[in-house]
């Protein structure tokens, strides 16, 4: 976390996140939880496709999926499967390295 942001954290100006998280109810937090791995997926698909300058519907095309699939994916609201990682591995030449933290 930068310096700043933990200057402001501790002058209470703002809220550590994980914080704010921890007095939600248990429901609440696995929730979130659950968003978040959605979201981080989604972050890297958009990421991936923009480093290598495609549209969405360039890659949807790669997929042979239509355009909208591929809009759901990189906005989190898609669950994608282990197959269509795959897909869009084999689709852009790249990799996928799964790690367990």
């Amino acid at each position: 976390m930068n310096n700043k942001i933990q200057q402001a954290i501790k002058l209470g100006k703002l809220s550590n996140l994980h914080d704010i998280i921890d007095k939600l109810p248990k429901k609440q937090q696995k929730q979130i939880e659950e968003r978040a791995r959605y979201i981080k997926i989604a972050i890297s698909v958009r990421q991936l496709r923009k480093q290598l300058k495609l549209t969405q519907q360039e890659l949807a095309k790669k997929l042979h999926k239509k355009r909208e699939f591929i809009s759901k994916v990189e906005s989190g609201k898609q669950n994608i499967t282990l197959k269509t990682l795959y897909q869009i591995a084999e689709a852009t030449n790249k990799e996928i390295v799964f790690q367990f933290k």
